[in-house]
């Protein structure tokens, strides 16, 4: 059996690829449970779809063979079930930090979404025979729905997802907006706003705050509509059918969920050359914070308003390409044959070690249980007498 830790209920990059990984290994016929994180409030899902992981959530886990943690490098934990341990995990820069390294060494497999990031973990220094590239899955629904109505959208209609706690690059967007287009243009830009801090953020007042501090007149400004109300996981197909381009102007919702997403839904993307893993539309070159260069984000923007004409051909185009890397079947049979091959890596266990322990409580969180149960693990391990 293999266990899969990590988020699932929330809007957030993590939770939807945990979802995906889980939905393609099911239709792979893979035995499977889950152990699920809680890291937001409240859920995206529909109740048929909290059935589904609630029912691989009260699966018993006395026959693990593998355990997958799909979560950032830092918070790996290296004593969990299982002959084989897999850290299925993204980079958050071009350089993996020390407390990143010093996990995902002791892992026996890991897993990243491009070759530019196992370059970079095997660069740094980790063994290449136990860093794989694994695409990024997506769900890719059979037929796009009907648009999701608005009576505000006209035009060419750009969408951009966008977490105002992190780095997604929404105000790069908005001075790239202000900058190719003027108050008489027909073009609407979408902007679903969502915080993965659960903080209240007052998405409008911040777009107006940016957009300012760019050096732009508000009252001047083509039009934009905040969505700022969670769409649930299911009517995001629909979100995204509403739009015909979608930009991706940050570092990407966690190895370009957004941009793949949006080309599953047979819409062209604007993104950072690699954002996704997949080829997109428009690429645009990008500042030292990883985020698109406003000059040619607005140039990208102006050329796709000129050729709207060609969107739907290079939407079909775009959903073939994720249909041939990143369907969630096919990741699932790639991730399946890994597994097959996997072999532990060699534990350190002293030899008058007449003890095993498991330890059971918060290992991976910042408060006094989740520190004391670290330094107690760590300290039996040093210590050489207990396994």
């Amino acid at each position: 059996m293999i266990a899969w830790r990590g988020p699932v209920l929330d809007r957030g990059p993590w939770a939807a690829g945990t979802r995906a990984h889980l939905a393609g290994l099911r239709a792979a016929g893979a035995e499977v449970a889950l152990e699920p994180l809680l890291w937001q409030r409240g859920s995206v899902l529909a109740p048929d779809q909290e059935a589904v992981l609630a029912e691989l959530a009260h699966r018993p886990l006395d026959d693990v063979e593998v355990t997958v943690q799909h979560v950032p490098g830092r918070i790996l934990d290296p004593y969990v079930r299982g002959r084989l341990r897999v850290a299925v995990t993204a980079l958050p820069g071009v350089t993996p930090g020390e407390d990143w390294l010093m996990r995902l060494g002791q892992m026996d497999d890991v897993w990243v979404p491009t070759g530019a990031q196992r370059d970079a973990l095997v660069t740094a220094g980790l063994d290449p025979s136990r860093v794989a590239v694994v695409p990024e899955p997506v769900e890719v629904p059979q037929v796009v729905p009907p648009p999701l109505a608005h009576p505000d959208l006209h035009g060419t209609v750009v969408l951009a997802v966008v977490d105002l706690a992190r780095r997604s690059g929404w105000e790069v967007l908005l001075d790239a907006w202000c900058r190719a287009f003027g108050p008489d243009d027909d073009v609407t830009l979408v902007l679903h706003a969502f915080t993965s801090d659960g903080v209240e953020a007052d998405p409008a007042g911040r777009a107006l705050e940016a957009v300012t501090a760019a050096g732009h007149d508000p009252g001047l400004m083509p039009d934009v509509v905040i969505l700022d109300e969670p769409v649930p996981v299911d009517r995001m197909a629909a979100l995204y059918a509403a739009a015909h381009v979608v930009c991706a102007p940050g570092p990407g919702l966690g190895r370009g969920r957004d941009a793949l997403e949006a080309m599953a839904c047979a819409r062209p993307v604007v993104a950072r050359a690699g954002a996704a893993g997949t080829p997109v539309d428009w690429v645009v070159a990008e500042d030292a914070a990883g985020r698109a260069e406003p000059g040619a984000l607005a140039d990208a923007l102006r050329d796709v308003h000129r050729r709207r004409d060609e969107l739907h051909d290079l939407g079909a185009a775009a959903r073939e390409r994720v249909l041939a890397l990143n369907d969630a079947p096919l990741v699932a049979a790639r991730a399946l044959a890994r597994l097959a091959d996997g072999t532990p890596r060699r534990r350190e266990h002293s030899a008058d070690a007449g003890l095993r322990v498991a330890l059971y409580g918060a290992v991976t969180r910042s408060h006094s249980l989740a520190t004391a149960n670290r330094n107690l693990a760590a300290a039996m391990v040093r210590a050489g007498r207990v396994d």
